[in-house]
């Protein structure tokens, strides 16, 4: 039987080398692919990878091969290797790659309108006082609202800012969106009361002042009303400064009942506007409800010699009277 020698052993190793991505490349996706070829002069059996010194994972493909690998924010180390048939390792290559996670921090900031002191005023002009930062990717843009709907173009921030309410009394809120240079907005808002100052307006006048007595308490107020301000919200009346109807529709006249019993009478009237300003007026009227009559006697150069002497008197009363109202015993 011939000799059939040994064949030698496969003692060379495998060569692997990495063709993308080059060396040094940033990234911003969590996610990158390895790619490379192998050869040996046998036969490769697999390549391997890791990131950082991590375990070695198994790639796709022997001779042509590729793997998606996670990395680390900051700088990572890609290793790979390739094994032969004989279990000869290659040399290891590796390269750096720099990976920049995506800024999804939202900026940060403040708004405050007319520095928070008072927490009301009087004008729709106000100053906003402002803050603006973001420690990743860095402030970009703001801009501004008065019902967070309706904006502002973008413009670069600024510690202060000139701005205008909207006209209507009562809670105001500005709204304030910071950008950054990746896009992530945030929202702050602050709010003042505008308030009105300004109280109503208005007069009345008993009877439209004319006479400046009446002998019924049923009488009519003459009444007028403005407030340049929110405007005017309701009215109501009282014969003193404590006993009021209730509040209702302002109208430019009033039927009114005086109280009993003669004298000078006041009626009191306030108006009240839409943030609750209240203007209180008043006029007074003499109420007498005795009968008025004029009395003329015959002759009329009757004195008191005249005693025991008849006399003709002309008693002239009222149109609404009439004799049988005459109190005799108190003429």
């Amino acid at each position: 039987m011939p000799y059939i020698p040994t064949p030698p052993q496969d003692t060379t190793p495998p060569i692997v080398a990495i063709t993308s991505p080059a060396n040094g490349t940033t990234f911003t996706a969590l996610l990158t692919t390895i790619s490379g070829t192998a050869s040996d002069n046998v036969s490769v059996s697999k390549v391997k990878i890791r990131v950082n010194s991590g375990l070695w994972d198994d790639v796709s493909g022997t001779l042509s091969w590729s793997k998606s690998v996670p990395l680390t924010s900051g700088s990572n180390t890609v290793e790979v290797k390739a094994i032969d048939t004989s279990n000869n390792i290659s040399a290891i290559v590796s390269i750096t790659e720099i990976y920049n996670p995506p800024d999804i921090t939202p900026p940060t900031g403040s708004i405050t309108i007319n520095s928070g002191n008072p927490d009301y005023t009087d004008s729709t002009d106000v100053i906003l006082y402002l803050t603006y930062n973001d420690t990743d990717s860095g402030v970009s843009k703001v801009r501004y609202s008065n019902d967070g709907t309706t904006w502002t173009d973008w413009k670069l921030p600024t510690p202060t800012k000139a701005w205008a309410l909207t006209a209507e009394y009562g809670i105001k809120t500005v709204y304030y969106e910071i950008k950054d240079v990746e896009g992530n907005v945030v929202q702050y808002g602050d709010t003042i009361i505008l308030r009105d100052s300004t109280y109503p307006t208005g007069s009345i006048t008993i009877n439209d002042g004319n006479p400046d007595y009446t002998d019924s308490i049923n009488v009519t107020l003459y009444l007028t009303y403005a407030d340049t301000g929110s405007g005017v919200a309701q009215v109501r009346y009282g014969n003193d400064a404590t006993g009021w109807t209730s509040w209702e529709t302002s109208t430019p006249t009033r039927e009114w009942e005086l109280t009993q019993g003669d004298g000078i009478k006041t009626v009191y009237y306030e108006i009240k506007d839409k943030v609750g300003n209240v203007c209180q007026l008043k006029d007074t009227i003499v109420l007498d409800t005795l009968i008025r009559a004029k009395i003329d006697i015959t002759p009329n150069t009757l004195n008191l010699k005249s005693k025991g002497n008849w006399i003709t008197a002309y008693i002239e009363l009222p149109q609404k009277y009439n004799v049988n109202d005459i109190d005799i015993a108190s003429i």
